[in-house]
Order: structure tokens, then sequence, then C-alpha cells
């Protein structure tokens, strides 16, 4: 079961490279969306092998499967509007198994709870043919010029930055440096990334790019 933070496909490809060889096949990667809250998991992807992620623009989201049953899962916007599928906003939950609310923590409460008992978990995503896909946290969402982006895209610039300055400094000192190269890096990808957010922010071109990961 793949759950707790964002779970992202260099991750799960990842970790089915290094265990192929003990006999660990892609049917047994379980991505599951889950909170306290909630009760523990309450959507299950148990189709991995053939529905593992899908594309929405240009990123590639992980595949969280439906919700279980007596559970309803939407996407709404900022008034309480559910969202049409594929369409990005707050990921909310609806359900017996939801908590009744935080002990004595009523500003907790009005911002979790809106209205007909849809709880807000903090998460945004979108729906696809009924499946959850989270993009990120709300409260961890860079917006610049109308492009988001995810917390967990900029650890992956910041990830590839740290190997490839670790190259350019093997033989050099001073950690000025080091940062240096990193924080050089990091601007580029993402510079790079808004240039190609923005290309793509046409309607057609935005939510056409579906292809299956």
């Amino acid at each position: 079961m793949n759950a707790g933070e964002q779970v992202t496909v260099p991750v799960c490809e990842a970790f089915l490279e290094e265990t192929e060889m003990y006999g660990v096949s892609r049917s047994s990667l379980q991505p599951s969306f889950g909170m306290a809250e909630a009760c523990t998991c309450m959507t299950y992807n148990n189709q991995f092998e053939v529905a593992a992620a899908s594309r929405l623009g240009r990123s590639a989201f992980v595949n969280l499967g439906p919700p279980v049953p007596g559970i309803e899962i939407r996407i709404a916007n900022e008034d309480g509007e559910t969202l049409a599928e594929e369409e990005v906003g707050r990921f909310q939950i609806r359900g017996p198994v939801i908590t009744p609310g935080y002990l004595k923590n009523e500003e907790a409460n009005k911002e979790a709870f809106v209205e007909d008992d849809w709880f807000n978990t903090g998460d945004i995503g979108f729906l696809r043919a009924g499946q959850l896909y989270l993009t990120g946290r709300e409260k961890e969402m860079i917006i610049i010029r109308g492009a988001n982006f995810y917390c967990y895209e900029v650890a992956v610039f910041q990830d590839r930055g740290q190997e490839r300055t670790k190259q350019r400094t093997r033989n050099t000192s001073g950690d000025l440096l080091h940062g240096q190269h990193m924080h050089n890096h990091i601007t580029i990808c993402i510079r790079s990334t808004l240039l190609e957010k923005e290309k793509a922010r046409s309607p057609s071109a935005l939510w056409a790019q579906q292809e299956r990961y």
C-alpha cells in the first residue's frame, strides 16, 4: 500500500526497479488515499499494472483508485461547487467513517467542514472515470502567473540539481559554490517548466493531453 505522502510515478518506478530481482510485480503496488480523520484509507487502486497513472497537462499523476463503498468523494471549487471530472480543485470526502469534528477546536472545524457535511481534506486533485488523482496540498502549491507548481515537482528539481552539482563540484571545495549551482539549476528548471505550462494554457491544449502514462 502506497499512502501517507504524495505518491509519485518516479518513486513507484524506482521501487519496482529495485525489488524486481526479488519477484515483486507491478500488481503488488496499491496506491491509496487515507487520513486519520477518515479512519485510514478510503480509496484504493488495485489495478496498478494496467492503470498506474494519467497525464493532465504536462504532469503525470498516480491513480489512487475509486472510493470504498459508503464513501463519497468530489472535487469542489472555492465556492463549494462540485467540479466536472478532469478539473483540478479541492478534494472533499463524505461518509459515516469521517470524524464528527476536532475536539474543542471550532476554528479547525469551520475550516474543514463545508455545507452538506463535506469534509475538506486540504488536498487538491481531480477525478477521471471516478478514480482519484491528487496533484498536491492546497497550502503547498506555488502559483506563478496562473501556472501551478506542486511541492513534489520542486523536490524533484532539487534532487536532480544536487546530483548534477555534486558532479560539477566533485573536485572543488566551498559550500557557497555548491549552493549557487543549486540555486541556478532550480531557477532554470522552474522557468523552463513555467514556459511549458504557459504554452499549454489554452483550453484545448491544457485538458487534451490526457494520454495514458
